[in-house]
């Protein structure tokens, strides 16, 4: 066995790439999942489960002999934080060998031009600014003794991605989505996510990785137009519709107050709602047409992303990995789509 390691949100798509592979390579792995309901994709394979719910003050003991530990997590800010903080008490009191923390390159914000991992932290969301606080927790517990290395991943996708693989085919299959023109001149940062895993893996065994932190991305010059129209090209042999900046921006504001305006009336009123949206077909079909124009366009947050002239770089990666990326854009591209049209019977 080359070691035993714990695997936090290990039912999400990072987490169960990585418990796949880590089997693969031979380490003795668990896999922390919040609940088993929510264990659709762990439960698929023959691996060990531990529900461990990270907010809470848990059992500790499921860190006894645990050489490794790889957060994973994602979701509200006190499951990143305050998961965070709990995940290093119980890997400091256990001596845990090496922990390694998924952080996202959203800790820079807005921020355009080359982007390195000393540059500055301004986050817009709330997922980067969670992020962003769950890493000065690490380095707090690096002062304490702790090995520590995070990884600021960019754009991950590949197979299996509903973000930015499953979304983006359903988008470019609508004939009315039209993308902003300024993503001809934007930077897409990508990241394939058998890349990602196995630069995870080398991660927590190479000692050179050590309290540092890691841009991730393949580092290529490619445009979000050129990403979302390789999609279409490949899946309808056409290409995607751009539309003018400020006019799109005008309708994804529209449409962000009205879906706003939808989740106060969901939270608030469920079941009158949701007797209303069943109680007619022809009020079924607007419900359901309006849902669409609300999930296939973009949201405000990715407009921003699409258009920004952002690129990130690691000196340090480049020094301190041996692993070179097996994936570039056009082939991960292509293996992604095969496996959407084989999976959703394109």
């Amino acid at each position: 066995m080359n070691g035993k390691v714990l695997v936090i949100g290990s039912n999400g798509f990072v987490g169960f790439s990585l418990v796949k592979r880590l089997m693969k390579l031979n380490f003795n792995v668990i896999a922390g999942i919040s609940s088993p309901n929510s264990a659709y994709r762990v439960c698929t394979i023959p691996v060990e489960k531990v529900v461990i719910d990270i907010t809470s003050n848990f059992n500790q003991d499921i860190f006894k002999e645990i050489d490794y530990v790889i957060n994973c997590s994602t979701g509200s800010s006190r499951v990143i934080e305050c998961g965070t903080r709990n995940i290093l008490n119980a890997c400091l009191k256990y001596k845990v060998k090496k922990y390694l923390h998924l952080s996202t390159v959203d800790v820079y914000g807005n921020l355009e031009g080359e982007i390195s991992e000393n540059s500055l932290k301004k986050p817009k969301t709330s997922y980067g600014k969670s992020k962003l606080a769950s890493e000065k927790i690490c380095k707090e517990f690096i002062k304490k003794g702790l090995d520590i290395t995070i990884l600021r991943p960019a754009i991950i996708y590949g197979e299996d991605s509903e973000l930015w693989v499953n979304r983006i085919c359903k988008r470019v299959t609508d004939s009315n989505f039209k993308i902003s023109t300024k993503t001809k001149n934007s930077q897409c940062n990508l990241i394939h996510i058998l890349d990602l895993t196995e630069i995870c893996i080398e991660a927590i065994k190479n000692n050179q990785t050590s309290n540092k932190i890691y841009n991730i991305t393949s580092q290529e010059n490619i445009s979000w137009f050129c990403y979302y129209n390789f999609f279409k090209k490949e899946l309808l042999r056409n290409e995607i519709q751009c539309t003018n900046h400020y006019k799109l921006r005008f309708k994804l504001l529209i449409l962000d107050q009205i879906k706003s305006i939808a989740l106060f009336f969901l939270k608030n009123f469920q079941n009158l709602v949701l007797n209303l949206a069943n109680s007619t077909s022809t009020v079924k079909n607007i419900f359901k047409k309006s849902q669409n124009v609300l999930t296939t366009n973009l949201n405000l947050n990715e407009l921003d992303l699409v258009c920004r002239k952002a690129f990130y770089t690691s000196e340090e990666f480049n020094k301190d990995f041996n692993y070179k990326l097996r994936f570039n854009s056009e082939k991960g591209i292509i293996s992604s789509i095969r496996w959407y049209k084989s999976y959703f019977d394109f």
